[in-house]
């Protein structure tokens, strides 16, 4: 008879997050202080030990708007500890966030702390229709897959599972460009990026459409949204992924 392995893991989540601080009137600070304590118990037949782990981490971000169609934005990391993300038998860590290892050779682009850094321009065209350019080091699911209940491993729920699609992939903190085409209650986004392995130092280049609607009901706003990813370059054929989402 097959016996079953499993793990039980527990976690007591802190978050402390600091609303904008105008530090002038174009320049402002943002950013939130995270704490975690999980632990895991494992069965007798899991590869592992039963341990207790910390991690703490902190993100800085920085906004300077010169005008109201443009903007430059920063983001630093920093961590101590990653929590169980490197003892858990489990091939998704247990943290989505930015922990220790997230925040040196970010990406694999051997960068430490700096996650993003962009410039974006608005082009307003006419009323309720505008065009979001944004260049620089982005993070893909800044644009896609945005969900407002389940999007932020800070606030909400920790596992990444739970924070972006499974059944896809997001890249961050590489170099790309992101636009974003607003036009009354339709958004059609596109990313492309300059990725880089993280256990080598090849790149790939990365593909992301969406196109998203927004209703607005007496029961309150929905969203309905199609995303489809693809990757170019090292793969043997692009790798797509599409789905439905509907909050």
């Amino acid at each position: 008879m097959r016996k079953l392995s499993f793990t039980i893991p527990l976690a007591l989540l802190s978050a402390l997050s600091v609303n904008a601080a105008e530090l002038t009137e174009k320049l402002s600070l943002n950013g939130v202080l995270s704490g975690a304590l999980q632990c895991q118990q494992l069965s007798d037949e899991t590869v592992g030990e039963d341990t207790c782990k910390i991690g703490v981490p902190l993100q800085l971000e920085l906004t300077y708007t010169p005008s109201r169609h443009d903007s430059l934005f920063t983001k630093l990391g920093f961590a101590a500890g990653n929590g169980l993300n490197e003892v858990s038998p489990f091939n998704i860590s247990p943290w989505g966030a930015d922990l220790h290892d997230d925040v040196i050779n970010v990406s694999g682009s051997g960068r430490n702390y700096l996650l993003t850094a962009w410039y974006k321009h608005v082009f307003e065209l006419d009323h309720g229709h505008s065009v979001d350019l944004t260049l620089g080091l982005v993070d893909a699911s800044h644009y896609l897959d945005q969900n407002a209940f389940a999007n932020d491993e800070y606030n909400q729920f920790m596992n990444p599972a739970l924070s972006n699609a499974p059944n896809t992939f997001f890249p961050s903190y590489n170099l790309g460009v992101a636009t974003e085409w607003h036009r009354d209650k339709w958004t059609f986004t596109g990313v492309f990026m300059d990725a880089h392995q993280l256990t080598s130092p090849d790149k790939y280049t990365f593909y992301g459409v969406q196109a998203r609607y927004t209703l607005e009901a007496r029961p309150g706003t929905g969203i309905t949204a199609s995303c489809s990813t693809a990757t170019g370059t090292l793969s043997t054929k692009p790798v797509q992924a599409s789905r439905e989402m509907m909050y």
